[in-house]
């Protein structure tokens, strides 16, 4: 009796290609996460592909089905494992997202410890009002001649430095700054710097032999020297300096100061 069945379709280039893809192992490789639901759903992947290979040796190759009616039935085994796959995936969202809003939760991080203030730089001179009575402003010294603005800090008892070559478009000998600069707050006896234009003029040593120690210390400096030291002691009277009375030096030279005290038969 001749059978009603359809005949077979014949195996088209494109039904032989997925044959071939799924009989290859042709299918994305998932990897599992972490609980029960990923494993399921990587279980069930898996046991399509080996229920495909299953299928084709046994009724492709044992039953004689042909090539194209094997492919179909894979096609089928095939879309109704992605059906599961994508209902496992659909399922495990939950637990994606669970864990997605854990992995996202700050945690709480320690107070910071609150740093010190950086104490701030110290000022020579602050410009605030200053603790002692005596205290005045700083005059302007700048464009005098350096003798003159010198003369008036010494007047108001300051201490006198004189710095030369300082660069300036300034004729020589004219201060071109000072330190501390004007209206800072100075008082007696403090040391200030006047800054001039050129370089150090010449200066003769003065005789100060058989004065007081502390009076030839007083009239070296005036005259614009230093004290470097006193070899013999600084009390009794100057019996010479060195450099000698009246030699041409620089001025800002560093003199030494011989003293000696009377003898005790004078």
């Amino acid at each position: 009796m001749p059978s009603c069945a359809a005949p077979a379709p014949a195996a088209t280039p494109a039904a032989m290609a997925i044959a071939r893809i799924t009989l290859d192992g042709g299918m994305p490789h998932i990897i599992p996460y972490q609980g029960s639901t990923r494993v399921r759903l990587v279980w069930t992947v898996y046991s399509s592909l080996r229920r495909h290979r299953w299928v084709t040796a046994r009724l492709g190759m044992k039953r004689g089905f042909s090539p194209g009616a094997t492919a179909a039935f894979v096609t089928t085994l095939v879309v109704l494992g992605l059906v599961g796959w994508s209902i496992g995936w659909l399922a495990a969202g939950t637990d994606l997202k669970s864990q997605g809003d854990a992995d996202r939760t700050p945690s709480a991080s320690p107070t910071p410890s609150r740093s010190p203030s950086k104490a701030p730089s110290p000022t020579p001179l602050p410009t605030g009002t200053p603790t002692r009575t005596d205290y005045f402003a700083m005059p302007n010294l700048v464009g005098k001649k350096f003798r003159d603005a010198r003369q008036d800090a010494i007047k108001l008892k300051l201490g006198v430095t004189v710095e030369f070559d300082e660069p300036s478009g300034r004729p020589a000998g004219t201060v071109v700054k000072t330190f501390p600069e004007e209206k800072f707050w100075v008082w007696p006896g403090l040391q200030i710097i006047l800054y001039v234009a050129g370089p150090a003029p010449k200066v003769a040593v003065p005789a100060v032999a058989g004065k007081t120690c502390e009076e030839g210390k007083d009239e070296l400096v005036l005259a614009g020297l230093r004290i470097e030291s006193y070899p013999t002691g600084n009390k009794g009277k100057v019996v010479k300096t060195d450099p000698a009375a009246l030699t041409q030096v620089t001025w800002n030279e560093q003199v030494k100061v011989y003293c000696a005290q009377p003898s005790a038969s004078q």
